[in-house]
């Protein structure tokens, strides 16, 4: 049997590594957290120069559309001003020769 003696300084260097045991674990965890946390923030400014690159090019995709309608719209504005021109100069020539076509010919 272990006397009273013996009890009392087991029972302290029972708790002392408890306590250290503790401390280490707290520790160990403070170390993780800011692990953790120094990922988080790498991570947080990734996503934002992400977000800033997909902003931009989605400006330029923008850009790039009232580009291609502002091109499609001149083009479409030539091209039917190039339409009515032929109409009318083939007005014209049908008109003409209609003019000098003697009346009571076909």
């Amino acid at each position: 049997m272990i006397d009273m003696p013996t009890i009392v300084p087991l029972t302290l260097i029972a708790l002392l590594c408890g306590l250290v045991g503790f401390t280490l674990g707290l520790l160990y965890k403070r170390k993780q957290s800011r692990e953790y946390e120094k990922s988080a923030i790498e991570y947080r400014a990734r996503l934002e120069a992400e977000q800033h690159a997909s902003e931009e090019k989605l400006a330029l995709l923008k850009q790039n559309q009232q580009q291609l309608q502002q091109a499609f719209k001149a083009l479409s504005a030539e091209a039917l001003n190039a339409n009515n021109r032929n109409f009318l100069d083939l007005a014209q020539t049908r008109l003409e020769s209609f003019k000098r076509k003697p009346k009571g010919t076909s």
